[in-house]
């Protein structure tokens, strides 16, 4: 078995605008390839659109594609400590925490479409 020519340690181009966590970066980058793998074997075109995002081509329509993985909140633990709170710390109750399920969105001139994965196995 070959190995892949991968090397995840190379900074991703500005175009692959992905807005993931690191432990899903790998995972998003390969769907990424599997998909431009299949719309360039198919005659679409993919590369960087005028607003700096991921754009596909397909039957002549202009397409962005942006990848990121969705978020929730979680409680805050409470401080402990009876002094009062630091100047900056955040009032929000809430962190934002990565899920692990990767979402896809897909814009064009008239609409978007949205495709969500389930949790990882």
């Amino acid at each position: 078995m070959q190995r892949p020519n991968f090397r995840w340690d190379v900074k991703v181009p500005d175009h692959i605008n992905i807005a993931v966590s690191k432990q899903a970066e790998a995972r998003s980058l390969r769907l990424l390839q599997a998909l431009f793998t299949a719309l360039e074997r198919r005659g679409h075109k993919v590369g960087l659109g005028d607003r700096g995002q991921i754009q596909v081509t397909v039957l002549d329509e202009n397409c962005e594609l942006f990848v990121r993985e969705r978020q929730r909140q979680v409680r805050r633990e409470s401080p402990k400590r009876a002094d009062k709170a630091a100047p900056f710390e955040s009032a929000r109750p809430y962190d934002l925490v990565h899920t692990g399920e990767l979402e896809f969105r897909i814009e064009w001139r008239f609409g978007k479409q949205t495709v969500r994965e389930g949790a990882p196995a």
